[in-house]
């Protein structure tokens, strides 16, 4: 696989996080609109209904998000090691798809923490979540970079 194949399944990685968490931010916040948990009137039936349809659309939501991070990541590290194997030089490729990822993450969640800021912590949680395992997939990354160099020292050393 040459570095093209590797750009393209990255391109192809992060569209999928981006959209898995746009598709998070915007379901969850038309949830905060349409069935927002102030309005329960939790001894009335329909409350009760309301609050069981909320609950349940969380659970489809917060899990599309996490599909989406677990095939994000997952994939990552799996690229990584095929990186490694091959001997590629991608640091600085991964690094700048890790960076834009993360930032448009961040510039997706301001506009949800402004508007919704009854429910900001939702969205800055699960934004936090996801840049922490971006970070993770830079330090995994990383390590196996200075390992390779460091096996390739050694190498000519002998």
């Amino acid at each position: 696989m040459g570095n093209e194949k590797f750009d393209t399944i990255m391109r192809r990685l992060d569209i999928i996080l981006i959209i898995g968490f746009l598709l998070y931010a915007l379901s969850y916040y038309m949830l905060n609109v349409l069935v927002s948990p102030t309005n329960f009137i939790p001894i009335a039936d329909n409350g009760l209904n309301q609050l069981r349809f909320r609950l349940s659309s969380r659970r489809i939501i917060e899990g599309t998000v996490f599909v989406a991070s677990l095939v994000y990541f997952v994939g990552y590290i799996c690229l990584i090691i095929s990186i490694a194997r091959n001997h590629l030089a991608a640091v600085k490729t991964i690094s700048c798809h890790l960076f834009l990822t993360s930032a448009i993450i961040i510039s997706i969640t301001a506009p949800f923490v402004l508007l919704d800021r009854q429910f900001k912590l939702d969205y800055v949680y699960t934004a936090v979540q996801i840049l922490l395992n971006v970070l993770l997939i830079f330090f995994v990354m990383l390590g196996i970079s200075l390992w390779n160099r460091r096996n390739r020292i050694s190498e000519c050393i002998e």
